[in-house]
């Protein structure tokens, strides 16, 4: 997880690490991780993770899937180009 003195984790790491947690129990742990990816990520990790919280039918994302949506319609052909977290 990124902190303070360390560097954020890259597309990869972060579609990664969303892979294992869904292979998995999602425990709060799990689950801090996905509201990691979704409140500060890149649109790809964020449509993967919102994908995760729909098929798992996990609650207590919505707060944070509409603001990241609302984040992504910022400047859309940049934030989000293929329009994937849209």
């Amino acid at each position: 997880m990124a902190g303070k003195g360390k560097k954020k984790p890259s597309l990869e790491e972060d579609l990664g690490r969303l892979a294992e947690l869904d292979r998995g129990p999602l425990d709060d742990a799990a689950r801090a991780e996905i509201s990691r990816v979704i409140d500060g990520s890149g649109s790809l990790v964020v449509a993967r993770a919102a994908r995760i919280v729909k098929e798992r039918s996990l609650t207590g994302f919505e707060k944070p899937l509409v603001k990241a949506f609302e984040r992504f319609l910022v400047n859309p052909v940049k934030t989000d180009p293929g329009c994937n977290a849209k």
